[in-house]
């Protein structure tokens, strides 16, 4: 592999890590007599929960890529969280200021 195609690699997966993106497939999705198989194939989705039933299968033609089938649920059994998430920009910073603008800190 070249520096070229190394940076463009990295490039590429901290892009997909940005976006808090999960890769689905870990098994070996192009494999070539006399080269080392690898992973080039990829089902990217912003839930772990919507893709199940991996399956790499034979490959279509002359292609040395596997075929990947798998099972897309368009409506996963998502359980709520409890978890509390701040909306920073809901609030009135403006008056927020303006209330404590008089306000004394005392140190002890």
């Amino acid at each position: 592999m070249s520096l070229l195609d190394a940076e463009k690699t990295a490039k590429f997966f901290d892009k997909t890590q940005d976006l808090f993106l999960y890769q689905h497939v870990s098994d070996f999705t192009r494999v070539r007599e006399g080269q080392e198989p690898s992973i080039l194939d990829y089902i990217f989705t912003g839930e772990e929960s919507v893709v199940e039933k991996i399956e790499c299968t034979a490959p279509l033609g002359k292609s040395d890529h596997v075929s990947i089938e798998f099972n897309y649920l368009t409506e996963a059994d998502v359980k709520p969280t409890c978890e509390r998430i701040r909306n920073y920009w809901k609030p009135d910073y403006s008056a927020i200021k303006a209330t404590y603008a008089n306000s004394t800190v005392r140190e002890h």
